[in-house]
């Protein structure tokens, strides 16, 4: 069985990006605590991380589907080594500002903003690169090794990331992020480019306008896509704004220290580790939308219970089962299988 999952990692062009893009995940995972500890430390405004987190979300979620019909025209190897380079740049302009002049609070919304505009482009082809990087026959177990990265990186990442803060500061931490990325932009160089055709022409706007308009009247008639897309939304609007904003706040009733932080959100990705490997053992029923909402409920009462306790000392304990409890891993895996890339996070980075 090992054998046969390794044999993508026969490929070269798979082997690197692979490897890039998990490190990638590693230091967005840290970079995440660095910054929210940041926003937080410079502001002492739960509203204004709030608002750094919308200012992310708004131009990630409204540029998603042009992101995708532009990597559909253009290579995905471009698209996602402009977007390493783009939100590298950004990253070590937020450190070195850290480091020497202090950070202002409008620097953190254009952080966020470059952050959610890249973002939008950089999903999109990291989801379609890698049938370019294996055969078809190996894509499952490549999409299996992508998984791994994403779960490692978030069990690691944040522990990771509290644990630069506390050692160097959110500066140390903010260019560990940023030397991801540029080893991830370098990781693409083994990807093969996609042929130029000389009779190829620029995208217009009318052609990408029609390709969203496809896409959506698609996401309308099917009513599986419409079901997932509701479950996507509604679990998004229930605890988004508690992973982003609450759970930093918890986090500084426990310790003045960011490694509180990073060990809340590390048990939230090992709560998702236990999840997988449970889903991975038992496999899903047939009826699996019941599944998931006996788990939002589960979900509900492990948040009912971090309310209720009266000292915060054992609230970490129920973070891993409301994450293995949460919908999120199985709705946030309804992607191609030819997904080789980086989670989206819950903040700027």
């Amino acid at each position: 069985m090992l054998d046969q999952l390794r044999r993508p990692l026969r490929s070269r062009p798979f082997r690197m990006v692979w490897a890039g893009e998990g490190v990638s995940i590693l230091g967005d995972l840290s970079f995440e605590v660095a910054f929210i500890w940041l926003v937080l430390q410079e502001t002492g405004s739960a509203a204004v991380l709030a608002g750094v987190v919308l200012a992310q979300a708004i131009p990630r979620g409204l540029l998603m589907l042009l992101g995708g019909a532009l990597t559909d025209r253009l290579s995905p190897r471009t698209v996602m080594l402009a977007t390493h380079v783009a939100r590298g740049s950004a990253v070590v302009a937020l450190g070195l500002a850290s480091a020497f002049d202090g950070v202002q609070v409008w620097q953190f919304y254009a952080i966020a903003i470059v952050m959610g505009v890249a973002e939008a482009f950089f999903w999109p082809a990291s989801d379609s690169i890698l049938p370019s990087l294996v055969d078809e026959e190996d894509l499952p177990r490549a999409n299996a090794l992508a998984g791994f990265n994403e779960q490692g990186a978030r069990l690691l990442g944040p522990v990771l990331g509290g644990a630069l803060v506390a050692a160097t500061g959110a500066t140390g931490a903010l260019f560990f992020n940023a030397a991801t990325f540029l080893f991830a932009a370098l990781s693409l160089r083994a990807a093969p480019a996609r042929p130029a055709d000389p009779e190829a022409k620029s995208p217009s706007v009318a052609e990408i306008r029609s390709e969203i308009a496809s896409g959506l009247r698609y996401a309308r008639r099917s009513r599986e896509v419409r079901s997932v897309l509701l479950l996507i939304s509604a679990s998004a609007l229930s605890y988004s704004g508690l992973f982003s904003v609450g759970l930093p706040a918890l986090s500084r009733s426990f310790s003045e220290s960011a490694l509180a932080l990073g060990v809340l959100i590390s048990s939230w990705g090992l709560g998702q580790l236990v999840g997988t490997i449970a889903a991975a053992v038992t496999g899903l029923p047939r009826r699996w939308g019941l599944l998931i909402i006996g788990m939002t409920l589960c979900e509900g009462l492990a948040f009912a219970v971090l309310g209720f306790l009266p000292s915060p000392g054992p609230r970490p304990r129920c973070w891993p089962c409301s994450a293995w409890a949460s919908p999120t891993p199985a709705t946030s895996r309804c992607r191609p299988s030819s997904r080789p890339g980086r989670p989206p996070t819950s903040s700027a980075g």
